[in-house]
């Protein structure tokens, strides 16, 4: 206890103990605060993992670590770390903050976070919360989550992202995504300048995926093509849905110079991931300005 009370212990789980001590010397119980974990802040950008312990392996927390962690390593991203958002011992979660501001100030102190997961609602709604400084400070972010039929179509959550809303379903049917939808680039230039955004396709099925409506200031990056299926009469073939179908867009700052980069589509189920490490690269190098502050 002496040893904890006499500081903070990077890379490990701290506790504060308080009594209170009168005049004549009688001592209080003690008061113990809430575990909050402190990890050493080394690197510039920060691994933000919200999956779980889920077999899947492209649902896994341990199996997703290591893919992204070789991609960024391979993309000369050096000395990533990586925060897993609902990592627990027992009951009790390892590494979120105590509370929203305390994970907002962590969140912070590194200027690039990449954000995985598996939800966008929830995503959505606790980035809301924990990225204000990040975004004021000129930072930049891109998350990647899966919107599907439960996502809101709006939310306050979403003020401060690049979209307004989301693509409400139209009733009676439901959006799909095949192992042959195209992800096709909406971008020909970066602040004047061309750059090539490749086409990719969707790694195997997916149901109820929802487009994105960007905020005026916002530019569309890609769409994804999406089948419309009729709940009614679920069997293919299934048509082509011919509205605006946006999977991906960034907002920058114009005061600042950060952005904010949202997709509705994981990152590890764009294909071939050769191209999606090239799209990564380039907005490593155009958007994040990487390795200028």
């Amino acid at each position: 206890m002496a040893k904890r009370l006499g500081g903070l212990l990077e890379n490990d789980t701290n506790r504060l103990y308080i009594r209170a001590v009168d005049q004549s010397l009688s001592a209080s119980p003690w008061v113990i605060s809430r575990p909050t974990m402190v990890k050493s802040c080394v690197a510039s950008l920060l691994l933000v993992n919200a999956y779980g312990n889920d077999p899947n392996p492209t649902l896994n927390v341990d199996t997703l670590s290591l893919h992204y962690k070789a991609w960024l390593d391979s993309l000369g991203f050096g000395g990533v770390e990586e925060l897993r958002l609902f990592q627990k011992i027992g009951n009790r979660y390892t590494q979120l903050s105590m509370n929203n501001r305390v994970q907002a100030r962590i969140f912070g102190r590194f200027g690039r976070i990449l954000w995985i997961a598996p939800d966008f609602d929830l995503a959505m709604q606790f980035s809301s919360r924990t990225l204000g400084n990040v975004l004021s400070q000129g930072g930049h972010v891109l998350l990647a989550a899966k919107a599907d039929a439960g996502t809101p179509a709006w939310t306050p959550a979403y003020e401060s992202s690049p979209i307004d809303s989301v693509q409400e379903i139209p009733a009676g049917y439901s959006f799909l995504v095949t192992d042959t939808s195209s992800l096709l680039p909406l971008s020909g230039q970066w602040n004047g300048q061309p750059w090539t955004l490749p086409t990719m396709t969707h790694q195997g099925f997916s149901s109820g995926n929802r487009p994105l409506r960007l905020g005026a200031s916002s530019i569309p990056l890609y769409k994804i093509n999406l089948l419309l299926r009729n709940d009614n009469n679920p069997a293919p073939p299934f048509p082509l849905y011919n509205g605006s179908t946006v999977c991906m867009g960034v907002k920058v700052n114009p005061q600042t110079g950060g952005s904010y980069t949202l997709s509705s589509i994981e990152l590890h189920r764009m294909l071939p991931p050769s191209s999606m490490l090239q799209m990564l690269r380039l907005l490593k190098n155009r958007v994040w300005q990487w390795p200028n502050p």
